[in-house]
């Protein structure tokens, strides 16, 4: 993959994929209209406040992003789900993934899977790399230094993650194809404390911008990754 810089949401040209990067610790008060009713009620489901807020504000994110490609309104943004439960719409590719404060929404005109995680202490996570990552990424893993292990393992884990969601496969039982293992990916930091990797199916042109979740237009856009 190359990297570049998107001066503006612009139409998405062959090969390109645009990553937009929010912060979820905005007020959710005006962006819960956004949401369709199904949304709503999964909001009301989280048992505690942050977490609400949080889903809220990813989620019309996600629907403003998008809306903004397909020149809708948030609300008309109509989302399918495939067998493995991978969210899609018509018109573009994209995928999405959020983790405590932060959300990456990618958008793209092939498949696309996109995973972020916090690096945290995970004890398991050899026995975890031996079950689900291929032998190179495990061995790899082993010969890490403990200093350093738990990072490279969550960017093993966010490259294996993001991989199964391009392929729609889903996570459980959805190991990738030896064709699929092939598709180009990139593994970056996206803020301090995290890690996050992209996966597509042929190599592709990669923008990453801020979108400013607490005012209606799109915002900045940092120069790379």
């Amino acid at each position: 993959m190359t990297l570049c810089t998107a001066p503006t949401v612009s139409p998405l040209q062959l090969g390109d994929v645009h990553v937009w990067r929010v912060n979820l610790d905005v007020e959710a008060r005006d962006l819960r209209f956004l949401l369709s009713s199904d949304e709503q009620v999964r909001a009301a489901s989280y048992a505690f406040s942050d977490d609400r807020r949080r889903f809220v504000v990813a989620r019309a994110a996600l629907r403003r992003i998008l809306a903004a490609y397909l020149h809708l309104s948030p609300r008309e943004v109509s989302f399918e789900y495939g067998a493995a439960g991978k969210p899609t719409v018509r018109g573009v590719q994209f995928n999405a993934s959020h983790c405590a404060n932060l959300a990456l929404v990618a958008v793209s005109t092939q498949p696309v899977g996109i995973d972020l995680e916090g690096v945290r202490p995970f004890p398991d996570a050899l026995a975890v790399a031996s079950s689900l990552f291929t032998k190179e990424a495990s061995a790899l893993l082993r010969a890490t230094d403990a200093r350093d292990r738990e990072r490279v393992f969550f960017e093993l884990w966010t490259q294996h993650e993001a991989r199964v969601k391009a392929t729609g496969r889903g996570l459980v039982g959805g190991q990738a194809s030896p064709e699929e293992h092939t598709w180009p990916s990139v593994t970056w930091t996206p803020a301090e404390g995290f890690v996050a990797s992209l996966v597509c199916e042929t190599r592709s042109r990669l923008s990453v911008g801020e979108f400013d979740a607490d005012v209606p237009p799109f915002g900045r856009l940092p120069a790379s990754i």
